[in-house]
């Protein structure tokens, strides 16, 4: 399977193109603490009095973003990111700003598929 990779970049060299930009993000993560998350799927919330909005949420790290070579990742060994949340929130709490991206009451179903 992994030769397929190389055949599918020889057959279409705009590709290499377009991911160069993104190939930071492909890096291993210095930790847990300082990766963004983001939601999968939209969520509908309901409020008080019965109404509700498709939502999704992001959740971003009120440190930095941090990331390592592969030969870093390498040497920090298989569970260096558990390792390291676990001597993290011994020391410290970690922080996370809840962004949502909330559906308006004029949007259609397409757009809150969309947001799913």
């Amino acid at each position: 399977m992994a030769w397929r990779l190389p055949v599918f970049f020889v057959r279409h060299p705009q590709a290499l193109v377009n991911l160069a930009p993104e190939l930071p993000a492909l890096q291993p993560i210095a930790n847990y603490a300082t990766c963004p998350y983001f939601a999968i799927h939209a969520y509908r919330f309901i409020d008080a009095k019965g109404g509700s909005r498709y939502v999704r949420y992001t959740l971003v790290p009120e440190a930095a973003e941090q990331r390592l070579s592969l030969r870093e990742a390498r040497r920090r060994g298989r569970d260096y990111l558990q390792e390291e949340i676990r001597q993290r929130v011994a020391r410290e709490p970690v922080r996370f700003t809840l962004k949502l991206q909330v559906a308006g009451p004029g949007d259609t179903e397409s757009v809150r598929r969309r947001m799913a």
